[in-house]
């Protein structure tokens, strides 16, 4: 699996209400100090060998902490093909790597539960959590991130996700002393389109 990007859209709000934007379809309208993230379109940004049930073997070019993290996928299956009232747990480990950490690893687990299926797909309610986050709100920020929810669409039939929908929109109050508080807001949609 060689990952790239297309294009990319990311806005970034700050405390003080200032906007940061990059869009690579209008570096015009981008902020001049983020126009250099267009190196980044269309270069392999990852090399990976996957399984058919969504693991990674092996990472040839990229982070393997990140891809232990967050499948290609989104997801890892179980070995029966997915089924109406089905769960499973994968339980693996966040690692903070530069500029976030310089190396825990936190355990986490990804909870998934097939609410229904119909026309051959599979929709599927995905939670993902820290195990045992840190008692300090300051350590606990870098890991907001990795802790999205939402859901998937896999297609049964084609053996192949769909789509996938996360959000995240976390709080942490106290984070500077008393009064300050830290929010996490993300969201997140993948889909897979046919070819042309």
């Amino acid at each position: 699996l060689q990952l790239s990007l297309a294009a990319l859209r990311h806005e970034q709000i700050r405390p003080n209400g200032e906007k940061l934007l990059f869009d690579s379809d209008d570096l015009a309208g981008s902020t001049p100090e983020l126009v250099n993230l267009k190196q980044h379109i269309g270069t392999t940004l990852a090399l990976i060998r996957v399984d058919g049930y969504g693991r990674t073997l092996e990472v040839k070019h990229g982070s393997a902490a990140k891809y232990e993290a967050e499948p290609p996928f989104a997801l890892v299956l179980p070995a029966q093909a997915p089924r109406e009232g089905q769960g499973w747990v994968r339980k693996f480990h966040v690692v903070l790597e530069p500029p976030h950490g310089t190396g825990e690893r936190h355990a986490a687990e990804q909870q998934v539960a097939v609410s229904k299926i119909a026309d051959h797909r599979a929709t599927l309610a995905i939670t993902t959590t820290i195990v045992n986050p840190p008692a300090s709100a300051q350590e606990r920020l870098p890991l907001l991130q990795h802790e999205p929810r939402g859901q998937a669409v896999f297609d049964v039939a084609a053996g192949r996700l769909q789509r996938v929908h996360w959000t995240i929109d976390r709080t942490i109050e106290g984070h500077q002393g008393a009064g300050s508080s830290y929010q996490f807001a993300s969201t997140y949609t993948e889909e897979f389109v046919e070819a042309k």
